[in-house]
């Protein structure tokens, strides 16, 4: 009926009491579905705990109607509801159908796959006898010599699985395709009958292809290439197959021609990069692949045209803007114009060299400490200082430029990331210096931070032995967090609860070379409102006390954010125990107490009108203030 009932009726019908009943009916979605009863939404859905949505219909009943009136309604509801259920039902079955009556049409089964036949030897893949076919159907052997094949024997035809003359099992259809179940035992063969799986080319391909893949994560790139090979090599046996597009192929190339660049095979990761741009001209992937092979070949001019091809087919996207980027200071620096970007090629040539070489920790790390000042420079600023002829102040500011060579000239950072590991106390100089590279690196850089995303889960160890490491070493990993800390990659370390230690240990200590980057985590930590994360730094010994110093510091951009960070403590209630709120107001209350307690004998003042002449009118009443 379109009568909602109140507080009072809602109560008598349930165990509730009226204040639980109003509080439940109070709720913005109880008051919600109310209203859409009221108003004769057709449908609507409602939020179930622990499941998902449901679909509710609204039923409108008339407010005289007889209960044998509505129970007909309901009925005539419920079956028109399970007639369209039966409807999408025998819709999603003659897709299913007709998909496979496809698949079976174009199917050309690259291998079959038995198992749990009680002989034993029959077990494992059948794959294609060569070009071999046999009453319209492909011919599959295995390793023991076993053949499985489409038989027609005296009228009847079907799949014999055996070696001739003896078969060991059966079944009887008309279908090239073999069936998955309901082999029958043969003379020779024992029971139970195999379950035969068919692989098809395409999943063939694709499990050489996320072998490929697996390989190249784990840095072997000569085992990826090797993969995707075979899956290229399937594919060209198969062409035509069920499955297999020309995307899939690009794909397939441009995957190898990633590996090659890793291996440093740029002739082989041009070919490869051509072939996947021939399958699939808007592949911008394959563009980026070419680009970087032809810059690894110094074609300086050819690279950028492949990057500017990209960028015809998808502007704006963000991997070819870096990459241009990239490209275009590698330019200044080959020019020799920039005398910075010359003293950084000269200093990374040597890091890589070193790298290379194996060469000692002292001298990687003495050019490391060189990289930081060079990564600065100085900013125009206005102020509103008048004593400062011009209005114009120098401030310390990240050279864009110089940041994204250190990009480049380290491919990604992924030249330092190997460095980014725990070292014992008085070892930990390099380690120290990589460090202060990477947040210079990436400070107000949004495409360093980017690159360096994939790295940020190596600061975890470090964080996580405050007790092994020096202050100045988490200080540094500190600021890498700080420069990243708007990144989900940063938060994520952030919310590590065996980080938090480390993190608060920093910022228990913040320096004035630091205190950007401190205010950096601090404003991250705020924004991201999770009070978890909030709980796990609030559990660390003196965190409380870090945070409220935070909160009334004279720097707005500390207090503000440490303000928003107790804000939200206040709305957990694990927050709020640990921030020792109750020590706090009792301090703050005997504080109240003492400064009324000493307060002055209250002195009274009068004010008078004042003539003229600034003197008190005498003739005036003076109101007593």
């Amino acid at each position: 009926p379109r009568r909602t009932m109140g507080a009072e009726e809602a109560a008598k019908a349930s165990t509730m009491t009226a204040e639980e009943a109003e509080r439940l009916l109070s709720d913005p979605r109880i008051r919600e579905l109310q209203y859409k009863l009221r108003t004769g939404a057709d449908k609507f859905k409602l939020e179930v705990t622990n499941e998902k949505p449901q679909e509710v219909r609204n039923i409108m009943v008339p407010p005289d109607a007889s209960p044998e009136e509505q129970m007909r309604l309901v009925q005539q509801a419920m079956e028109e509801d399970a007639k369209n259920k039966q409807r999408a039902a025998d819709e999603e079955a003659r897709r299913a159908a007709a998909a496979k009556a496809e698949r079976i049409a174009r199917s050309d089964v690259w291998c079959y796959v038995l198992s749990g036949a009680g002989s034993e030897e029959l077990n494992g893949p059948f794959h294609r006898d060569g070009s071999a076919v046999r009453n319209g159907a492909r011919v599959y052997t295995n390793g023991a010599g076993f053949v499985m094949s489409r038989e027609v024997i005296n009228g009847g035809e079907g799949w014999i699985i055996g070696r001739a003359p003896k078969a060991y099992y059966g079944f009887q259809t008309k279908d090239t395709l073999a069936p998955e179940t309901g082999w029958s035992v043969q003379e020779h063969g024992k029971a139970p009958s195999p379950t035969v799986a068919a692989m098809e080319p395409a999943m063939a391909v694709e499990a050489a292809k996320q072998a490929g893949n697996a390989a190249f994560k784990a840095g072997q790139h000569a085992d990826a290439i090797q993969q995707y090979g075979e899956a290229l090599r399937i594919a060209r046996a198969c062409v035509g197959a069920y499955g297999l597009s020309d995307e899939l192929l690009a794909r397939l190339h441009a995957n190898r021609a990633e590996a090659h660049l890793q291996m440093e095979h740029s002739e082989e990761a041009e070919a490869d990069a051509d072939r996947a741009l021939e399958l699939d001209p808007c592949f911008v992937k394959a563009y980026v692949r070419k680009a970087k092979a032809l810059y690894a070949r110094e074609q300086w001019d050819a690279a950028a045209a492949a990057l500017r091809d990209a960028l015809d087919v998808a502007p704006g996207t963000k991997e070819v803007l870096a990459l241009q980027e990239e490209y275009r200071v590698g330019a200044l620096a080959r020019s020799g114009s920039e005398a910075v970007l010359s003293e950084l090629a000269g200093l990374l040539s040597r890091f890589d060299t070193l790298v290379r070489r194996k060469g000692m920790a002292s001298e990687v790390s003495a050019i490391l400490r060189q990289l930081p000042s060079l990564l600065q420079s100085l900013r125009a600023q206005p102020t509103d200082d008048k004593a400062i002829p011009g209005g114009l102040v120098y401030v310390s500011a990240p050279n864009h430029d110089a940041q994204v060579y250190v990009r480049l000239a380290t491919s990604g950072f992924a030249s330092l990331a190997p460095l980014i590991r725990p070292m014992p106390k008085g070892k930990d100089e390099l380690l120290c210096a990589v460090l202060e590279t990477v947040a210079a690196a990436t400070r107000e850089c949004p495409t360093n931070q980017v690159a360096f995303d994939r790295f940020v889960p190596q600061l975890v160890p470090i964080l996580r032995g405050k007790s092994t490491a020096s202050l100045e070493v988490l200080r540094a990993a500190v600021r890498v967090l700080g420069s990243t800390a708007h990144r989900a990659s940063a938060r994520r370390v952030m919310h590590d609860p065996d980080t938090a230690e480390g993190l608060m240990h920093v910022l228990a200590f913040p320096d004035s070379s630091s205190q950007r980057l401190h205010v950096a985590v601090i404003a991250a930590l705020d924004d991201m409102r999770d009070t978890a994360t909030l709980a796990n730094l609030l559990a660390v010994d003196g965190a409380p006390e870090t945070f409220w110093r935070e909160a009334h510091s004279r720097n707005a951009e500390a207090n503000v954010p440490a303000r928003g960070l107790i804000g939200t403590a206040m709305g957990s209630a694990a927050c709020r125990k640990r921030l020792n709120l109750k020590s706090r107001t009792k301090r703050l209350t005997e504080l109240i107490d003492k400064m009324v307690g000493e307060a002055p004998v209250r002195e009274e003042y009068y004010i008078a009108k004042r003539d003229s002449n600034g003197d008190d009118d005498d003739d005036e009443v003076k109101w007593e203030l």
